[in-house]
């Protein structure tokens, strides 16, 4: 009996679904964004050009909604009027991070398959492929000139390109407090804006300073829990790399002097969040200040809002993209769903869904829907 009853009950479920996908396709005419189908699936990673003009996603492959997709794949925008450019190719699994060159003349990628890929971003090319992690690459970031970028990951490793030649230079190995200083996974890192430092942020919390010339530590801001917990507090240079700050935990940001690593500011967060994430840069952040995926950037050194979106009406925020001037951002969804927006007027320029780019999927199919 009970056996029927959840039978019944899930077929009830998967036509309440169906009805309601026809219901959003009926009444799609009618309003400015069209809900994504019910099998979506999250974006692995989101890029906007410095100049806001081009948008790069990362597509997911080979999960249980994508049975038969390439994993690692990149597609790519025109932001502003919502045009498909180009597919980029060559990834073994799914893209982690994605990052334009400060001139925008690369887009870089990073992914599970242990290597960052540096692309040409007007001819679509790939320039170089840079490998020597050992796991996953988490994070990445470039100097303000474009000449050198850094790349961290789950090998609990940070390291040092020359982006002219693809040569790796110099890596960095935090360790947690303890006897036994066992290594953490680095999750975020940044470049201060002349090259000369290098700021990690590892999974126990530990935020560290580095010299980008001989890979030495300079000093610990916070030294973490050590507990191996994959927690990611993104860190950022501030005020042309005098100051470094980090989000933690209770929506809190921490600001140092960089030279003498004195505490100098605790701030909670605009309207009560934090920033989730930085620009590249350091300038601005980006924090969901509602259920409906509203948004506000702040600029970091000030604390000062500039600037916020409208509601995105998918909700639960999985990443934001800046453009140079935070003028634009871009907030991708865990529906699978990327929204533009005009920060200084809250208007969407444009929706992107990349659903477009896959085969159909028969929600019947998920076992989620399967008779038990």
């Amino acid at each position: 009996m009970l056996a029927r009853i959840w039978s019944l009950s899930i077929l009830w479920r998967g036509a309440a679904v169906l009805v309601i996908g026809a219901i959003a396709a009926l009444n799609a005419s009618a309003s400015p964004f069209m809900p994504p189908p019910p099998h979506s699936y999250p974006l692995s990673a989101v890029a906007l050009s410095p100049d806001g003009s081009r948008l790069a996603v990362g597509l997911p492959g080979g999960g249980v909604w994508q049975r038969g997709e390439p994993k690692g794949r990149i597609v790519v925008w025109d932001a502003t009027e919502g045009t498909h450019l180009h597919m980029l190719e060559g990834h073994e699994e799914d893209v982690t991070v994605l990052a334009f060159s400060p001139d925008g003349e690369y887009l870089l990628s990073a992914s599970h398959d242990q290597t960052a890929r540096l692309w040409d971003a007007a001819e679509f090319e790939l320039a170089d492929v840079l490998a020597g992690h050992e796991s996953s690459i988490q994070s990445v970031a470039f100097s303000a000139d474009g000449a050198y970028l850094v790349t961290c990951g789950a090998d609990a490793t940070a390291r040092l390109w020359d982006v002219e030649t693809g040569n790796h230079l110099i890596t960095f190995i935090p360790s947690a407090p303890g006897p036994h200083r066992r290594p953490m996974p680095v999750l975020s890192v940044a470049l201060s804006p002349e090259g000369a430092y290098v700021l990690t942020g590892d999974g126990s919390g530990g935020v560290w300073l580095w010299d980008a010339g001989t890979g030495e530590a300079i000093r610990s801001f916070e030294e973490g829990e050590g507990r191996g917990r994959w927690e990611n507090h993104p860190v950022t240079f501030l005020a042309n790399g005098d100051l470094v700050a980090s989000r933690r935990p209770g929506s809190l940001i921490h600001i140092w002097e960089r030279d003498t690593g004195t505490l100098v500011e605790e701030r909670s967060g605009a309207e009560g969040g934090a920033p989730m994430w930085f620009s590249h840069g350091g300038a601005y952040g980006a924090a969901r200040v509602s259920r409906d995926g509203e948004v506000v950037v702040t600029e970091l050194e000030t604390g000062e809002i500039v600037g916020r979106t409208g509601k995105s009406e998918t909700g639960n925020v999985r990443g934001v993209a800046f453009s140079a001037d935070a003028e634009r951002i871009a907030v991708g969804t865990r529906e699978g769903v990327v929204h533009l927006w005009d920060t200084a007027t809250g208007d969407r320029i444009n929706v992107f869904d990349h659903h477009r780019f896959r085969e159909d999927v028969e929600i019947d199919a998920h076992p989620r829907f399967d008779e038990r």
